[in-house]
């Protein structure tokens, strides 16, 4: 360490990332509870932002707002209006289901990419790095080869040619998409657990390193890069001195899904009408369907009457009929 870096007073751990890996390879990162991952990541970010990279973080943990020192966040509701997000801050997800967190991840991202494909043919770049914190949430497995997923996933295997590049954290990496892992160069591997995980990690690491990761202590990993695996230590980041500041509310614009009206049966019947018509636990199979309990037909008519009023009655109901008769349709 130099002089000048000496009266910085940053760490060792902080001069040895290499900022330009970060951003034409992608990183993966993996790590038990406990594990040190999301402050290894913090000392990413710190070095990404001293070279300039704006820095975007998706966190449903609110792990980044205590600890890192990113300076701003901004809430993230479910809803339609346009977005607006300022250089570097935190993008605060903890407020939406998982299903949510999935579909405006895959949609803000989507757009993100857009937007650095317009700069590119304008000549301009504004390098950015997306920090994925518990990435199983926005990329679960198998979610980027479908059609749903495709404007994000080009971002994944194509940001760099546009100044975009990522970083994806995880405790399990069995349950994140695997084009994750497979694209990104520059793989981090902490202290983990179980079968499954181990399974994955020795295909980047060996199989005799994976042995070791049960073992290994808060902060170290397997550092993966060009097929080399090296051990390293991440140094425990400073405590942030100053509170992130909320700067505003982020409602990602997002299309209502258009839903048949057979799944709109399904949704009401349990949302609305459920309680009043006895639905409990039994309601559900392990399949994620509804199962109709018997009732009278005066019943199910008059349910239907009260769910679409407009239309008509006869119809919905034999329509419902074949519902139930479907061939997908499954009872406990």
């Amino acid at each position: 360490m130099n002089e000048k870096q000496k009266s910085d007073g940053k760490e060792d751990f902080f001069w040895s990332i290499d900022t330009d890996e970060i951003m034409t390879q992608g990183v993966f990162v993996v790590g038990s509870r406990g594990s040190g991952k999301s402050n290894l990541c913090y000392w990413l970010s710190e070095k990404l932002k001293f070279e300039g990279v704006r820095i975007v973080v998706i966190d449903s943990s609110l792990a980044w707002i205590n600890h890192s020192n990113i300076e701003y966040v901004q809430a993230v509701e479910y809803g339609r209006a346009s977005y607006h997000v300022i250089e570097s801050c935190i993008l605060d997800f903890s407020r939406l289901t998982t299903p949510e967190m999935r579909s405006l991840g895959n949609i803000y991202l989507g757009q993100e990419f857009a937007l650095a494909v317009n700069r590119a043919r304008e000549g301009k770049t504004v390098k950015t790095c997306f920090i994925l914190e518990e990435a199983q949430n926005i990329f679960p497995s198998g979610s980027l080869r479908s059609f749903e997923f495709q404007e994000t996933s080009r971002l994944i295997t194509q940001g760099r040619n546009f100044g975009l590049s990522f970083i994806a954290i995880t405790q399990r990496p069995s349950t994140v998409d695997t084009n994750l892992a497979e694209i990104s160069g520059l793989h981090y591997w902490g202290r983990l657990s179980g079968e499954r995980n181990l399974a994955k990690a020795r295909t980047w690491v060996g199989r005799d390193k994976a042995k070791e990761l049960p073992s290994l202590r808060v902060g170290q990993f397997y550092k993966v890069s060009m097929g080399e695996a090296t051990l390293i230590q991440a140094e425990k980041f400073p405590e942030r001195v100053v509170q992130a500041r909320e700067v505003g509310q982020l409602i990602v614009e997002t299309p209502k899904p258009k839903l048949s009206l057979r799944q709109q049966f399904a949704n009401q019947y349990l949302d609305w009408w459920g309680k009043k018509l006895g639905l409990g636990e039994n309601a559900w199979t392990g399949q994620g369907n509804i199962a109709i309990p018997t009732k009278t037909t005066k019943k199910r008519k008059d349910l239907f009457g009260a769910l679409f009023p407009n239309e008509d009655q006869e119809d919905i109901y034999e329509d419902w009929s074949e519902y139930e008769d479907d061939q997908d349709w499954k009872k406990p």
